[in-house]
């Protein structure tokens, strides 16, 4: 196998949605996906809600509307200071 192929993954996350003030499901994607130790930078993510905010025009960048948007996604293991 070529070592300079990129191979892609997504990972599933829980994460703290400081808009919505709860707790959101995810899924990473990462284009440079070596193995579970090195999995490369985190590139798109992909929010449960973007439905439900895309419709409510929620200003957020994984809601559909705008990728210059803020992001409101906090990992949660920091969540708990951030409530």
């Amino acid at each position: 196998m070529n070592s300079n192929v990129k191979r892609r993954a997504l990972e599933p996350k829980n994460m703290f949605c400081s808009m919505l003030k709860k707790k959101v499901s995810v899924l990473v994607e990462y284009d440079d996906y070596k193995n579970r130790n090195n999995k490369g930078f985190p590139g798109t993510y992909y929010c449960e809600n973007i439905i439900s905010c895309y419709g409510a025009g929620k200003r957020c960048r994984y809601s559909g509307i705008s990728p210059l948007y803020p992001d409101p996604l906090i990992p949660e293991e920091f969540s708990e200071e951030d409530r």
